[in-house]
């Protein structure tokens, strides 16, 4: 018996580590379809954002409005059953915030990412409205 205990008690470690369910990573550049238009979505570890629309662009290096260098960043907290995600613009030379789009996002068993987003005010949605919500793939 003491032979088998070390197998055993691999047998065992190797079934536990196995069995853990590795979340999803919100990390990387996203494809998705809405009203027939495909955009991109792609989130950094520095919690840098970029969108791609239409071929049009909002953050990245070198994004401006109006003339103003300004930067798209993002913030999440997956503590909630929905996680909560806000995509942030500001002035890139300070700290003045000019806009933020608040939403919520899940993965499916795909491991594709189910974002809804309010675009009219600064209520973060509750639920996942067809009209705002996408599904995203992971493409990178």
């Amino acid at each position: 018996m003491s032979k088998l205990f070390p197998y055993i008690f691999f047998c065992i470690f190797i079934l536990i580590v196995g069995c853990v369910d590795e979340k999803p990573s919100h990390l990387g550049m996203w494809q998705g379809e809405q009203n027939g238009d495909i955009g991109f979505i792609k989130l950094d570890e520095s919690g840098g954002a970029y969108i791609l629309v239409k071929g049009d662009t909002l953050g990245g290096d070198g994004f401006e409005m109006e003339g103003n260098p300004v930067n798209l960043t993002y913030v999440i907290d997956d503590t909630n059953e929905k996680s909560h995600i806000d995509f942030i613009l500001k002035l890139a030379d300070g700290d003045i915030e000019l806009l933020r789009i608040p939403g919520i996002f899940k993965f499916n068993s795909s491991g594709d990412m189910i974002l809804c987003l309010n675009y009219n005010d600064s209520r973060r949605p509750t639920t996942f409205v067809k009209m705002d919500t996408v599904v995203l793939k992971k493409v990178q």
